[in-house]
């Protein structure tokens, strides 16, 4: 009687091939934006990407005394090379990366809508 051995198989991740965000855009750079707050007059968005995947996220509640908060950390990109996820967080930041912008996605990774929609968003300087 023969027995099968397992197969052992090195673990592949794929991208997407083609012109994306991640291959296209001159996305390295500081953005800065103020979103809406629900107990303050809004949050002071900065954050800067850098080539090799790391980023300096520095957020200030507007209205309020609080010292900003600074992190740092690595993200990492979507498979279709179109959005970044930052890590270092308890609920991680997700972008869809533009041509000089940044759209905040919502904790499923969707563009955000309705009223408040063009507030989501970081503009590169």
């Amino acid at each position: 009687m023969t027995t099968s051995q397992p197969v052992k198989t090195a673990q592949t991740v794929t991208y997407a091939t083609g012109d994306n965000s991640r291959n296209s855009l001159d996305w390295p750079g500081e953005y800065t934006g103020v979103i809406p707050c629900a107990s303050c007059e809004g949050i002071n968005i900065h954050l800067i990407l850098q080539a090799d995947f790391s980023y300096q996220l520095t957020q200030g509640y507007l209205g309020k005394q609080d010292t900003p908060t600074v992190q740092k950390g690595e993200f990492i990109w979507n498979n279709r090379g179109s959005a970044i996820t930052l890590d270092n967080s308890s609920t991680p930041m997700q972008f869809l990366v533009g041509e000089n912008q940044l759209f905040m996605l919502d904790q499923n990774g969707e563009r955000i809508t309705g009223a408040l929609a063009q507030h989501y968003r970081l503009q590169k300087h």
